[in-house]
């Protein structure tokens, strides 16, 4: 089971690198960056023709936005097939939940769900009261 955790961690981890480099690259400033990069910044160097170009950040922007995307998919399929039955167990023995609801209530992750019985479904698709 710790290796699931550190797995689960690992891809939150992963997902937060790519928010932080979206966030950072988004909020830079330009004149602070050139300055830092005519310093001999060699990670400013790197960064600032990605800042003086509308496309390369466009670009920069919708490549961490596919990244997050991704690992957020995988993150919520990952954890569902390991953590998925021990939710439903909880649900079954702290709420007293039946156990086909239980196994239906699916754990969110991102802009997807994954239900216990392995459908992929958009939250729109989720209806609890066709369990019921």
């Amino acid at each position: 089971m710790v290796s699931v955790w550190a797995i689960a961690i690992g891809f939150i981890f992963l997902n937060s690198i790519f928010v932080a480099a979206e966030f950072a690259t988004v909020a830079a400033r330009t004149t602070v960056i050139r300055k830092s990069a005519l310093s001999g910044n060699g990670l400013a160097s790197h960064l600032l023709p990605i800042l003086e170009t509308p496309r390369r950040l466009d670009e920069y922007i919708a490549t961490c936005q596919i990244a997050i995307t991704f690992s957020s998919l995988i993150l919520g399929a990952y954890t569902e097939t390991h953590f998925g039955p021990i939710w439903a167990a909880f649900l079954v023995n702290v709420f007293k939940f039946d156990h086909t609801l239980a196994a239906r209530i699916p754990v969110s992750s991102g802009r997807f769900y994954f239900s216990a019985n392995s459908h992929w479904r958009t939250p729109a698709q989720i209806d609890i009261t066709a369990a019921l």
